[in-house]
């Protein structure tokens, strides 16, 4: 299947999350701020996708570019998350307590009986409607204006992606907190992402990632071409990744000024397949990001490719 092709069948579900905190007298902290870009292989049989490492800690303004935004739950399980990956208030930690995307979903996972990533999905959620439920709404307003998805009002998107045994694809839901202005009312939204050839598009970023998955600009060509073994997509795992990368890239390179500040390499991309995650890239450093699962043997990968 060529790009054309690939972005005429394709599912696309756009969430479009850019951070910028908001000015105010209460002593609350943020870290945020990524892009990520994944898809669905045209069986179905794979998922691939990319991060990547910028993180802002918004109280003071500070750049991190060892952020992990995506990370292995187990030999069959990832986590993804744009937004807010962390946030806490000094005058509501007390009883509420603080919020971490990561953290949250680590222990979403070990406490969970099954993999099933709705039932992650929903779990997940409760931490940040705890912890966002405190907060006026003049403040969830501030948030969700200036750190959110604007006419959305998104604050926080968080993502757990499942190889399913059973049907021998991976299977995706992801929830976005939201913020409704006029009713003052805050609520989690869950979207599944199950079609074979559909792309999932976080984070900053939007027009252009939205762009290079058309495949249409000549800029776009010009990029798959120097990274991606011409115009074959969504048949080979290792390429499809590399894609993914290159997607990411892309928004880097010819983003804003004021995006650019809020994302930056290094990229990190991967293959879930029955065997596990494979990394093509990735930091060092996210290795310990993950959750191992002790009991379960170590598996071979062998990625999906074309043959003949």
């Amino acid at each position: 299947m060529d790009f054309a092709a690939f972005a005429r069948k394709a599912t696309s579900r756009l969430i479009f999350l850019s951070l910028a905190y908001p000015s105010s007298g209460q002593s609350v902290h943020a870290r945020s701020g990524s892009i990520v870009t994944a898809f669905f292989s045209r069986n179905g049989d794979y998922f691939v996708i990319a991060g990547d490492s910028r993180e802002t800690i918004t109280d003071n303004g500070q750049k991190d570019d060892r952020g992990c935004k995506i990370i292995s739950l187990g030999n069959s399980t990832i986590f993804f998350s744009t937004g807010n990956a962390e946030f806490y208030d000094d005058l509501n930690v007390k009883s509420v307590g603080k919020f971490n995307t990561y953290n949250d979903a680590r222990s979403v996972y070990k406490s969970s009986p099954t993999s099933d990533a709705k039932d992650l999905a929903s779990a997940w959620t409760r931490t940040p409607m705890q912890v966002y439920g405190a907060e006026s709404p003049q403040m969830l307003r501030l948030l969700s204006d200036q750190y959110g998805t604007g006419g959305d009002n998104g604050l926080v998107t968080g993502c757990f992606v499942t190889y399913k045994s059973t049907i021998l694809r991976p299977i995706g839901v992801c929830a976005e907190i939201r913020f409704t202005p006029n009713t003052s009312r805050m609520f989690p939204r869950y979207d599944e992402m199950t079609t074979a050839g559909g792309y999932v598009l976080l984070g900053m970023g939007k027009e252009l990632t939205k762009e290079f998955f058309q495949f249409r600009s000549k800029r776009v060509m010009d990029a798959l071409m120097a990274c991606c073994n011409g115009r074959k997509f969504g048949v080979d795992a290792e390429n499809d990744a590399k894609v993914v990368g290159a997607s990411v890239q892309f928004a880097i390179d010819n983003s804003s000024a004021r995006e650019k500040a809020e994302i930056h390499g290094p990229i990190d991309f991967g293959i879930l397949t029955g065997a596990g995650m494979s990394w093509l890239r990735r930091k060092k450093n996210c290795y310990a990001e993950d959750v191992q699962d002790k009991n379960l043997p170590t598996k071979s990968l062998t990625l999906p490719r074309k043959t003949g």
